[in-house]
């Protein structure tokens, strides 16, 4: 009895592990106009913090 319900988990940790895999994969890809989109509204929200030194001898 100990050994069928020793199979039994195995069985149902086996089939999570692969639910949990597949889904996973299902994620849409996404397409060059829509990475292109996320790049230009990342892009867009970097802050410049560029300065000019100078220095005397």
């Amino acid at each position: 009895m100990r050994n069928m319900a020793t199979k039994k988990m195995l069985f149902l940790l086996a089939l999570v592990i692969l639910d949990l895999f597949a889904s996973g994969c299902g994620e849409k890809e996404l397409n060059a106009e829509e990475i292109a989109a996320r790049m230009l509204e990342k892009q867009n929200n970097i802050e410049d913090y560029s300065y000019t030194m100078h220095m005397t001898y």
